[in-house]
């Protein structure tokens, strides 16, 4: 569903990019017999606001779920960068608890869990980029063309302006974007350190 969102903002950003160009060069008395570029831009300000009571809409009903499933993935990461560092500085005591069959799938589950946690921060990230990248391309034209404004492109522009900034968190708990690789890594290295220092060497 996320990317279905990503897909839908890029192709609206796109589209505006088709449609502004015509719609600034086109000579004043013209625009009188030529309505469409305008009227479209008034369709693409309706789509946008549809996209982001979609977004709204997902974050609702999918918030806690996405706290639950990544805080699962962050504690099955702790434990096999664990099992990982067990076989490696202490093999002996590793081999003999038979904590995990080999550092192999360990480090598979690892990449696993990473790969699948990256796909959601990942997501969401380039979600509110391209959100925030509507607004930028609505002031770069208006600001190009200050001396012949277009209603729909006006209100379109105050939509952006005073919308606050798209951001996706998981319940309330945090933000889902590319932070949250970088604070699950801390959380994963943190824990590892902990867990490795209060582990028995014999």
């Amino acid at each position: 569903m996320a990317l279905e969102l990503w897909i839908r903002l890029s192709t609206l950003n796109s589209t505006l990019l088709e449609i502004l160009p015509l719609s600034l060069t086109t000579p004043v008395g013209a625009l009188s017999r030529s309505p469409p570029a305008h009227g479209r831009i008034h369709q693409l300000l309706v789509a946008h606001i549809a996209l982001r009571r979609a977004a709204g809409s997902l974050q609702k009903h999918f918030g806690l779920p996405v706290a639950a499933i990544i805080a699962y993935t962050l504690w099955g990461e702790t434990d096999s960068a664990y099992q990982v560092l067990l076989e490696v500085l202490r093999p002996a005591w590793y081999s003999r608890e038979r904590l995990c069959s080999s550092a192999t799938s360990s480090t598979m589950w690892f990449v696993y869990g990473w790969i699948k946690l990256s796909t959601v921060a990942l997501a969401c990230a380039a979600i509110s980029d391209t959100d925030a990248a509507t607004g930028l391309i609505l002031l770069r034209t208006s600001a190009e063309s200050s001396d012949r404004r277009c209603p729909d492109l006006a209100a379109f522009l105050q939509w952006t302006t005073y919308s606050p900034p798209l951001f996706f968190s998981a319940a309330g708990f945090f933000n889902v974007d590319r932070s949250l690789l970088v604070n699950a890594l801390a959380v994963i290295i943190t824990y590892v350190v902990i867990l490795g220092q209060i582990t028995p060497s014999e």
